[in-house]
């Protein structure tokens, strides 16, 4: 702010910018736009505005030249997303522009994420091992001595205590705060999609970012339907949208929506509309795919992307968890430890011993029940909940025909969670589960 100007003052031109806006006066709130950019240099918004302005006054030079003073701004704070959202902006308003993107510092965005989730930080500097020769094998109760069930992963970066759902009238009343930049990027960086944006390697960010394409569209506009083609990935830079299922959380900026694309379904299974005017970015399949050899930490980041909305909407939908409260729900999600089941080798079998409780992340387990009827539990189903509850003996029989990235969690773990939660353990103690088949723990859209 420049010395002499009262925080009043400010005041009376950012209502009076808003009243010019709303009444097409534009010429006078280019002027206000342009004032107030330079009272206050480091509010990226006015520079943005001054670019909306021009680009509606068809100037797309001058536009352009905003939206750059915008882009560059919104990266020497940390808000990558947006940068890259007003760069591919200037790119198509001034194809000279293109370079842009690459000259854009993601390394404030990495200093505020790592900062936020350390050691979810220091897990995506390392490619995701997925091979069988990975050091921690784990082996299944009763196993032979070759038989290996799964290949163990490191679970820090799978962080799922911010995502557990948040109840629309707090998320509204949230909307209504202008936060300062600082707590803002606070509150980002422990969102999913941040990684996306501050632990890439730079060469890998700018393929990824010139590679997507800038979605703008108004109240209402559907991204896309249940049952479409599950053929990208989608970041909210501004804006929020809502997933049309009963249970789902509307999702805001530095979320990420459109997670089966990497899971392997090929369809949508629920709708996506935009609530209010909403900014993102849409990732193709077909570019991720490109990128992710060159880039294996890109495989975590989307990974835990994935993990963390399948998890939190399993925990949100079981019967198991119901007696929960929101924080314990965020207790328990850390309770999970992620796994790569090991090709046609069982994760439950039929007889066996069976303690430990898996949620689907990717591709599918296929179970045999006791009749011998077979049922495929793909990306969000659930089985083992009544392993979690009276461990014995299990009654189905679950293998991933490709291998399969889960998430698991043992008896051992949810008992110690139970021992200091009282309500969960008489909830416990009343269920009754009758079989270990497969129950679908929620969408992914």
């Amino acid at each position: 702010m420049l010395r002499g100007m009262s925080a009043p003052k400010l005041s009376t031109l950012k209502a009076e910018l808003e009243t010019t806006l709303a009444a097409g006066k534009l010429a006078r709130a280019l002027e206000l736009s342009l004032q107030l950019e330079k009272l206050e240099p480091t509010e990226s918004r006015w520079s943005q505005k001054a670019g909306d302005i021009l680009r509606r006054q068809n100037k797309p030079k001058e536009a352009a030249a905003a939206f750059e003073r915008a882009a560059r701004t919104w990266a020497k704070q940390g808000f990558m997303a947006r940068a890259i959202a007003m760069a591919k902006t200037v790119s198509s308003l001034d194809p000279s522009r293109e370079g842009l993107i690459a000259e854009l510092d993601p390394s404030v965005a990495q200093q505020e994420h790592r900062k936020a989730r350390p050691e979810a930080a220091a897990a995506h500097g390392k490619a995701l091992t997925l091979s069988q020769a990975a050091p921690a094998l784990a082996r299944a109760p009763d196993a032979e001595d070759d038989e290996i069930r799964f290949v163990m992963e490191p679970s820090a970066v799978l962080d799922l205590s911010e995502i557990m759902l948040v109840e629309d009238d707090l998320v509204e009343s949230l909307s209504s705060v202008e936060m300062p930049p600082s707590r803002q990027i606070d509150r980002l960086a422990s969102l999913p999609g941040f990684p996306l944006f501050a632990e890439l390697p730079p060469d890998a960010l700018v393929s990824l970012a010139e590679g997507a394409e800038l979605l703008e569209v108004e109240d209402g506009t559907v991204i896309f339907r249940r049952g479409e083609h599950a053929d990208a990935l989608y970041a909210i830079v501004e804006g929020s949208v809502r997933i049309d299922v009963t249970g789902q959380p509307v999702l805001r900026e530095g979320e990420l929506f459109g997670e089966a694309c990497l899971s392997g379904s090929a369809k949508r299974a629920a709708d996506v509309v935009a609530k209010g005017k909403l900014t993102a970015l849409r990732f193709p399949r077909v570019l991720i795919d490109r990128i992710t050899p060159k880039a294996p930490t890109l495989e975590r980041v989307l990974t835990e992307a994935l993990g963390r909305r399948v998890l939190a909407t399993a925990i949100a939908t079981s019967p198991l968890f119901s007696p929960l409260s929101p924080t314990e729900r965020r207790e328990l999600g850390l309770l999970f430890d992620l796994r790569r089941a090991v090709p046609r080798i069982p994760l439950l079998s039929k007889g066996k011993t069976s303690d430990a409780l898996y949620v689907v992340i990717s591709d599918e387990l296929e179970v045999t029940l006791s009749n011998g009827e077979k049922r495929i539990a793909g990306t969000g189903g659930v089985i083992g909940e009544r392993a979690v509850v009276t461990p014995g003996p299990s009654d189905v029989t679950a293998i991933a025909p490709k291998g399969a990235v889960v998430l698991q969690l043992t008896a051992a773990r949810l008992a110690k969670l139970a021992s200091t939660r009282p309500a969960l353990a008489d909830h416990l103690e009343r269920l009754t589960l009758t079989t270990d088949a497969p129950f679908s723990g929620g969408t992914v859209s």
